[in-house]
This record gives structure tokens, C-alpha cells and sequence, in this order.
């Protein structure tokens, strides 16, 4: 099961729609949450990054949750 929410968004890559690296986005605060130190790393060298974002049924914040791979990320948000 994929954590309670109202509504979730799965994004691939959205760093290279402005022609950044993840690193970028990393240091520009855009990719904040990871899986772990690990997968951040993995993202950094491979240049790929998954990223999950959900809205849980309360009245204020959002959750995110980044990673080098879809499988990776699936996985932690579901446990």
C-alpha cells in the first residue's frame, strides 16, 4: 500500500526539463527528501532521479520522497 493520501504525484526527471543536473536541484532545495544518503548519491552519478510526492487527508504540508530508481522508490513508500 502506498501512504495515505488524497492525492499523489510521480514525477521522472523533472530537472531536465530546465537542463539541470540533479545536483542542482539538490543544492537549489527541489529534490529534498531521499530514500537514503545512498540513493541520493546513485541520483547524483547516474543523473536519474524519481521523485514522489503525496498529500496526506490533513488540512496543511505535503510528503516527498526521492530516489535513483522507480523500484527503489516504490519500495520505501510503501514500508
Amino acid at each position: 500500500m502506498f501512504p495515505s493520501h488524497i492525492s499523489l504525484i510521480l514525477e521522472h526527471n523533472d530537472h531536465l526539463i530546465y537542463y539541470r543536473s540533479v545536483a542542482n536541484y539538490i543544492e537549489e532545495g527541489r529534490y529534498r527528501d531521499w530514500v537514503s544518503e545512498d540513493e541520493k548519491q546513485k541520483a547524483i552519478s547516474s543523473g536519474q532521479c524519481w521523485r514522489m510526492t503525496w498529500f496526506p487527508a490533513t488540512p496543511n504540508g505535503h510528503c516527498e520522497l526521492c530516489a535513483s530508481s522507480l523500484d527503489v522508490l516504490l519500495k520505501a513508500a510503501q514500508s
